[in-house]
């Protein structure tokens, strides 16, 4: 048994070459020193473990950029390609593993009676044949869409042969608003409609879900406009025993982050909770005449989205979220009242990013909701007056402003430059979703501010004294400005709300 890997030199976004390939599987190892990213290569697999799952690593010459990506196409003699998305976040000499399901597999139980979709023309689940329309895939994150590469996409119809009770639709690098997915019954009729989070800044990826319970006979997965997007699906044929779960936020959007109370020589803030309600039910699948299901207990966790919120660097002790306020609660029992329901509220963790609600109960599929949590901050703009600064691995993007904040730098930068012919160089300002800034990857301050996009660092090394005296004496003149404060290096601007 052989194994072919492939990687094709349009998939790589960066020109730094590997310098070898390693493929794990369960009886041993096999490594292939490569010398150009195009290479192919045949990787001999025992017979006995035509059946399990392979770790690749690939080992690059330099460190690859954090949004570089490396798309591996693995082959088996008889059997369609499967697209391996390789997302190089590890150090730089450093092997960054990853896990595929070998293409025999596809559309195998991946859980008691569930089965998963992961690519055009998927096998039926059981008895139930399932046909996508358009029914394409190729595209650098795996999955499905509707058609091949990474343009437009354009709605896809999933159908089901019989109904199925429980479908878990995950979205594969939604970035806009609008990206949904709608449930209907046998008859027609349509079950529920669900928008998918969004992060909203083209390059970070992310992949909620979200989930359908009940007989659904079809699917309608509509892309936002101008959205490339690809989808996978769990398919749980049988209802589980007759109870389904609902989980229903009490808003929708972007939650603000929570603050948690600081105080130093050089910053003060007051500790702020920001949360959202949700009702989660429960309900008989089936039900003859009362669809509620009381006294029944939910078990809810918190879960953060990996590297979500602009920061490329995690661990254990990223913060979750919490279902208490100004504390780490991130698991908690609700027990559902006479009208099936429980109440409880999720409060936003001090870091931006994506952060996933579970909910589970005794006989019933579980469902899940992922939280925006961050401001909706805009990129500053390129300006010949001024460059940027600061930027590290784990925190690539660190230009972000509102816009009343961009407009006020950039006055100030134009007056600068009529002043001295100086250019600013503008350090630290917020990440895209705002939230806490932590310098030193430890999810803590010493950046107390730099969270809301009203903060700049301007660095004063490069300034003379007459630049540095200017630019305290005209920040606040300006349509944005507020107040200034020296710091060691630099001098830290704070804009108006």
């Amino acid at each position: 048994m052989r194994l072919t890997l492939t990687l094709p030199a349009s998939s790589t976004e960066w020109p730094i070459e590997p310098e070898s390939l390693e493929v794990r599987g369960p009886t041993g190892a096999v490594t292939v020193p490569l010398r150009s990213a195009v290479a192919g290569v045949l990787i001999p697999i025992p017979a006995d473990s035509a059946a399990d799952d392979y770790v690749i690593s690939l080992t690059r010459r330099l460190g690859a950029p954090v949004i570089a990506t490396t798309q591996l196409m693995a082959q088996r003699p008889g059997e369609r390609a499967l697209d391996v998305l390789w997302r190089p976040f590890a150090p730089a000499v450093s092997p960054a593993a990853i896990r595929f399901v070998p293409p025999s597999m596809m559309g195998a139980v991946v859980d008691p009676g569930t089965c998963l979709v992961d690519g055009p023309s998927p096998p039926p689940c059981g008895d139930v044949a399932i046909a996508l329309s358009p029914n394409e895939g190729g595209g650098p994150f795996g999955g499905f869409q509707s058609a091949r590469g990474t343009g437009i996409m354009t709605p896809v119809t999933v159908t089901f042969s019989q109904p199925v009770g429980t479908v878990r639709v995950t979205a594969l690098d939604p970035t806009w608003a609008g990206n949904t997915a709608t449930a209907f019954g046998a008859g027609g009729e349509t079950l529920s409609t669900q928008a998918f989070p969004h992060t909203g800044v083209p390059g970070v990826f992310s992949e909620p879900s979200v989930v359908f319970t009940g007989a659904i006979s079809r699917l309608l997965l509509t892309p936002a406009p101008l959205e490339y997007i690809a989808y996978r699906l769990e398919v749980t044929v049988s209802a589980a025993s007759g109870i389904s779960l609902s989980l229903v936020p009490g808003g929708s959007g972007l939650i603000a982050p929570s603050y948690q109370r600081f105080q130093s020589n050089v910053c003060s803030i007051s500790a702020v909770s920001s949360s959202r309600t949700y009702q989660v039910r429960v309900l008989r699948s089936n039900p003859a005449s009362d669809d509620s299901v009381s006294n029944r207990q939910v078990s809810l966790a918190l879960t953060p989205v990996r590297l979500s919120g602009s920061h490329a660097h995690d661990n254990a002790s990223r913060p979750t979220g919490s279902f208490a306020p100004n504390s780490q609660v991130s698991t908690k029992t609700v027990v559902s009242d006479a009208s099936g329901a429980a109440q409880f509220e999720f409060f936003a963790p001090e870091p931006s990013g994506l952060y996933v609600i579970t909910a589970s109960a005794a006989g019933a599929a579980s469902v899940s909701d992922t939280v925006s949590v961050g401001y909706a901050l805009t990129p500053m703009p390129p300006n010949v007056n001024y460059v940027f600064v600061g930027e590290t691995d784990v925190h690539p993007e660190n230009h972000h402003a509102t816009a009343t904040m961009a407009a006020a730098v950039r006055e100030l930068a134009d007056s600068l430059k009529l002043f001295s012919g100086s250019v600013l160089a503008l350090n630290d300002q917020s990440l895209p979703s705002g939230g806490l800034f932590d310098l030193n990857e430890d999810w803590s301050v010493p950046h107390c501010s730099h969270r809301r996009g009203i903060d700049v660092d301007i660095r004063d090394r490069v300034l003379s004294a007459a630049e540095s005296r200017y630019i305290k004496l005209v920040w606040p003149q300006t349509s944005g400005g507020a107040r200034w404060l020296q710091e060691r290096d630099h001098i830290h601007l704070t804009g108006r709300r």
